[in-house]
């Protein structure tokens, strides 16, 4: 029904006897407070994914624009994360699909214990999810993920955007170059490791490649 239909029950129960009005208002509230208990429900389904847990991409796409237009005004810089879970097609061949969705599970349950209360994890869609790091240049995210990566996630692809680099205000735009970040290191990592060792420098973080042998980086986190 329709919120000024609830008003409407509210004021008609002015024309209850004296006797029974409060009843009616509390019915009336009752009924109010179930539709706003309701709203929120659907709303939270709306903006997050069923399996996980973590947020879906549509709130991936309102809270990206939001923080975006926030670093816009305030001159601060964002960090975005594109990551393709790798395992998951492995193990679900071999072990099946629930083993596979465990995998995603994990990986979530591993970034919530990397990350800050105030970043953001999303499952875009299949294998793929989309960190947001507000306050994080490309450098402090890819600390961010070695974290990830120490506290045993697993096997994962992922590529880095800075808004404060590209200039970048929309969404898909930074998110593009998120995901070419990621194919980029995907096809350092894939080469021998002798072609890996000439063509990625330690000191060069935009194409730095984190894994459970090489630890993590020694730069530490800005202070906040």
């Amino acid at each position: 029904r329709l919120q000024g239909d609830w008003s409407a029950d509210v004021c008609s129960s002015d024309l209850i006897e004296p006797g029974q009005r409060a009843i009616a208002r509390l019915i009336d509230l009752t009924k109010i407070n179930a539709c706003r208990g309701a709203t929120d429900e659907l709303q939270r389904a709306a903006f997050s994914d069923p399996l996980t847990g973590c947020a879906n991409r549509r709130a991936f796409e309102r809270d990206l624009d939001r923080e975006l237009a926030r670093c816009a005004r305030a001159e601060l810089d964002l960090s975005v994360v594109a990551s393709d879970l790798d395992v998951r097609k492995a193990v679900n061949d071999t072990a099946g699909h629930a083993a596979g969705d465990r995998q995603l599970v994990l990986l979530v349950d591993t970034l919530r214990k990397a990350l800050r209360s105030m970043d953001g994890i999303y499952r875009l869609g299949g294998d793929e999810f989309g960190l947001v790091l507000p306050d994080t240049s490309p450098d402090d995210a890819a600390v961010l993920i070695a974290r990830a990566v120490r506290l045993g996630a697993p096997p994962f692809s992922w590529g880095t955007a800075s808004y404060s680099s590209t200039g970048y205000g929309a969404v898909a735009e930074l998110l593009a170059v998120a995901d070419a970040d990621l194919y980029a290191r995907r096809r350092v990592m894939r080469s021998s490791p002798a072609r890996r060792q000439r063509r990625v420098k330690p000191e060069d973080a935009s194409l730095r490649l984190f894994s459970e042998e090489e630890g993590a980086p020694r730069q530490a986190l800005r202070a906040r």
